[in-house]
């Protein structure tokens, strides 16, 4: 009886008891990141080559939002 009234309430899924072996044998179809961690040897200029083809469009754009609000402020 008092095992019932422990999971009522609105903090119901936080009182609940978890099966760890169940979590271990769940499967998980959530998408793999790709991690860096593969890239370990691999020399600094090389890795700057591939963060600059990973995300060049995005260090441009911020670049040039930057030079934008920058003139814009000077500007007004």
């Amino acid at each position: 009886m008092a095992d019932n009234n422990f999971k009522k309430g609105p903090h119901a899924a936080k009182n609940k008891v978890v099966d760890l072996t169940e979590l271990a044998s769940a499967s998980d179809e959530r998408k793999t990141v790709v991690l860096d961690e593969d890239l370990e040897g691999v020399e600094f200029e090389d890795r700057v080559w591939l963060y600059w083809t990973r995300n060049k469009n995005f260090i441009i754009a911020s670049i040039a939002m930057a030079v934008a609000i920058i003139v814009g402020v000077q500007s007004y």
